[in-house]
């Protein structure tokens, strides 16, 4: 058996393990938070712009999240005191639904 042989043999074997893990595409916006990002009728880049126009500021982070059925953008957007803000824009409406000073991350910079 040559060395090719061998190997294609392992990486097949090795799919074949990856795929018996469970590895599998999701199927609907439902099962990736990915899909269902991209199909919100609030973009990401729309739900930074929103919470830039409530805090002005610089935008540190975004996600996405899903909560009880209720799906948002969580942006932190840092002012020009160094303050962290948290805010939520909810992904159908873009409207503002939280609004906070984050004092775990200030307290973190304290720290540093």
């Amino acid at each position: 058996m040559s060395i090719r042989t061998v190997m294609m043999a392992a990486g097949v074997a090795g799919f074949a393990t990856l795929a018996g893990m469970g590895l599998t595409q999701a199927k609907s916006a439902a099962d990736n938070d990915a899909l269902s990002a991209a199909s919100a009728p609030v973009s990401l880049e729309q739900a930074v712009s929103i919470a830039r126009q409530t805090v002005p500021g610089v935008p540190s982070k975004a996600q996405w999240e899903q909560e009880e059925g209720a799906a948002h953008w969580s942006v932190e957007i840092v002012d020009a005191k160094q303050q962290v803000h948290d805010l939520a824009i909810n992904a159908t409406t873009g409207a503002v639904v939280h609004q906070a000073l984050d004092q775990a991350d200030h307290a973190d910079d304290e720290r540093d």
